[in-house]
């Protein structure tokens, strides 16, 4: 049987938040590639005699050649994202390097729970409506174009750290009273909208079924 590279969401990262795809696919392939906190964090679903590669931050190009070069030795490869792999993950740079240094490899993209939607649902409903996603990691975007898409003082603002994992942090801040020091790869921040408000406790944002009358 031929090789496939399955580019893998694996979500906030416990195994009760993973897709039953994600845990199928994880459970049965023989070669899984990824950062080395989310293949820890997979650990627990990852067949057991599998073959992991795992390497720290800034060696994404590194993991997905890897994986790539496995797959098309016919290998069944999962090569793992957090939250999902098309949203800041990797199956844009796999479906590119696939192509332009001609592996041949049959990709599939396995969604996943990305954390925008993780940690909304442990703040309230503040998606409920129109939203934007805007990552405000510098590591790849100039921070000079990422501030450009940020709000008034006043907006309010969900500060989730570790959505579903250990040490899971979880509160709602004026975006004026966000300190830079409290915010890193590990926190997800959900910057509301005119619409949005703190409703017994929980972060919502009005959509238009009645709920406008309790704010």
């Amino acid at each position: 049987m031929g090789g496939k590279l399955y580019v893998v969401g694996i979500g906030p990262g416990r195994p009760e938040e993973m897709t039953l795809r994600a845990r199928e696919v994880l459970s049965r392939a023989d070669a899984v590639v990824g950062y080395e906190t989310y293949v820890r964090l997979a650990e627990p679903v990852i067949r057991p005699d599998a073959e992991v590669i795992s390497s720290g931050m800034g060696g994404e190009r590194g993991r997905v050649r890897a994986a790539l070069k496995l797959a098309s030795e016919g290998r069944v490869v999962a090569l793992i994202s957090s939250g999902d792999p098309g949203v800041y993950g990797l199956a844009s740079l796999a479906i590119a390097l696939n192509v332009l240094e001609g592996y041949g490899v049959d990709i599939e993209v396995v969604p996943g729970v990305t954390a925008a939607l993780a940690a909304a649902s442990l703040l309230g409903a503040p998606l409920n409506n129109d939203f934007a996603v805007i990552s405000l990691s510098d590591y790849l975007i100039p921070w000079e174009e990422i501030e450009e898409e940020l709000r008034g003082p006043d907006t309010l603002v969900g500060v989730v750290r570790n959505a579903y994992r250990e040490g899971q942090e979880v509160r709602v801040v004026r975006l004026a009273d966000l300190r830079p020091e409290d915010v890193d790869m590990d926190t997800i921040l959900i910057v509301g909208s005119s619409r949005t408000k703190l409703v017994g406790g929980k972060l919502i944002t009005v959509r238009g079924y009645g709920e406008e009358r309790l704010v």
